[in-house]
């Protein structure tokens, strides 16, 4: 998670205290970010890359200040 949201781990930390949907969803990105990394099968490293592309999607919705909570601005 730190390599691709560097700039808003304090916004992160925050909001997963605060949310547990958001933070199941931060818990979902770094399994599978664990799971790409030991994969050599190439057909489940494209299907692991597609989810981890929907859920950090889905994370910088949340860091979206008009989606995000407003109390968490950067």
């Amino acid at each position: 998670m730190e390599a691709n949201f560097s700039a808003h781990l304090t916004k992160i930390k925050l909001l997963r205290q605060m949310d547990q949907d958001f933070d199941q969803i931060c818990r979902d990105y770094e399994h599978l970010t664990a799971l790409l990394n030991d994969q050599e099968n190439r057909h489940v490293a494209a299907a692991l890359q597609e989810s981890l592309s929907g859920l950090g999607a889905e994370i910088r919705q949340y860091l979206r200040p008009e989606i995000g909570n407003n109390a968490l601005k950067d």
